[in-house]
């Protein structure tokens, strides 16, 4: 789980990151358009095609004529740029070659002025028209004197380029993921405050009840001299073998507490067989098995910890059904009792009784290898080898 959250706020960071990254390139291309330079020819058709825009300059026929003592020939000229391009053009201007000493009576949508043999048009800053939008085109003109046989040809177009963002598809998916990735990171963040704060009410009241069912065990334990601790080592061992086996971690949970609470039957068993020294006789370990029956019948209607009731009753069975109460064998027995049956037995093992000491570790392997099939399920007989093998566990020895 941990790691499927970190996975999943690393793409998230990644994207925000990689969001960041295309924000400033886009607005460093907004904030420093691309100035271009374009030579052509305003007779070659086929060249033209190829340009990103057009752009015509032609002398006007109908309107053109000879002032009185002037051999230069007046006339209009009326000029179009279209944009044929995906961008903007803005800050554009013109420059022409025109034969010398010609020159600019007047002029209309942009500044026109002749330097030498070259003819400037440039766009007018004062006017509202300032840029060629994609897709459309501007006028411009101007009076002009020239030689009679000039020709507009050799043309330069100066322009600079701004991007509409709003017209590529690209642009609105990216907004669209990047509000999304917001969504997802605030809603996030909102569900992880969420869950933080009941996993911090969760464990506090998992701690609580830890905490009531270790008090309730150890107050069964105050009748029993020769067992004090031994409930919270069995739930301790127990936790540790159902880790070993892989099980889930509310499995693990519930069997940790289930296992303190094993022994709870005893409460109800008279002092003078729970404390006896020595082996108990037979009318008296019929008394003690009904512990397991007595534990059970108190659990019956608890449902926090699922299955209470079942674990308590089995985890005196054996593998190979001659445990008690119902005989049950193998698979037939819970799991968890089948853990903490060997639980139990190996923390008897390992700690002094009224009627022994405690068994040295290796005699312990010895006893629960002999055991497997038998007495415990094999797959959980080599778990708990395991860990005494490598010292997770080691007993009260």
């Amino acid at each position: 789980m941990k790691k499927r959250k970190i996975i999943v706020f690393s793409i998230l960071g990644l994207l925000c990151v990689l969001y960041v990254v295309l924000g400033i390139y886009i607005a460093n291309v907004i904030k420093n358009p691309q100035k271009k330079i374009v030579d052509f020819d305003l007779t070659d058709a086929k060249a033209l095609k190829k340009l990103p825009f057009e752009l015509t300059f032609t002398r006007n026929k109908a309107k053109q004529w000879y002032d009185q003592g002037n051999p230069l020939l007046g006339a209009q000229y009326d000029g179009i740029l279209k944009n044929k391009s995906q961008e903007v053009l803005f800050d554009w201007n013109v420059v022409l070659t025109v034969p010398e000493g010609s020159y600019v009576e007047s002029s209309w949508n942009g500044k026109f002025k002749v330097n030498g043999d070259k003819l400037v048009i440039q766009n007018n800053p004062n006017l509202k028209v300032r840029s060629v939008p994609i897709n459309e085109s501007i006028t411009f003109g101007c009076i002009m004197y020239a030689d009679k046989n000039f020709i507009p040809k050799n043309c330069r177009l100066v322009y600079s380029t701004k991007i509409e963002l709003m017209k590529y598809p690209l642009f609105w998916i990216l907004l669209f993921s990047v509000f999304a990735t917001i969504i997802v990171l605030l809603t996030s963040a909102v569900f992880y405050i969420r869950i933080k704060r009941m996993k911090d009410k969760e464990e506090l009241t998992l701690h609580l009840v830890e905490q009531s069912l270790k008090t309730f065990a150890n107050t069964i334990e105050a009748k029993d001299k020769y067992t004090k601790g031994h409930s919270q080592r069995v739930s301790y061992y127990s936790k540790k073998i159902a880790e070993k086996i892989g099980l889930p971690d509310y499995k693990v949970q519930n069997i940790y507490y289930a296992a303190i609470l094993h022994d709870v039957g005893k409460i109800l068993i008279p002092d003078e067989i729970l404390n006896k020294k020595g082996k108990l006789n037979k009318e008296e370990m019929a008394v003690m098995k009904k512990h397991a029956q007595i534990g059970a019948d108190m659990f019956r209607d608890f449902n926090t910890i699922p299955n209470l009731s079942s674990i308590i009753k089995y985890h005196h069975e054996k593998y190979d059904g001659s445990g008690y109460p119902d005989g049950l064998n193998g698979k037939k027995i819970p799991l968890e009792s089948r853990i903490i049956c060997i639980a139990d037995s190996f923390d008897a093992m390992t700690t002094t009784r009224c009627y022994r000491d405690s068994i040295p570790l290796p005699e312990v392997v010895k006893e629960i290898k002999k055991c497997s099939g038998t007495h415990f399920d094999p797959e959980l007989a080599a778990a708990i080898i395991d860990l005494i093998n490598s010292g997770e566990i080691h007993g009260e020895n």
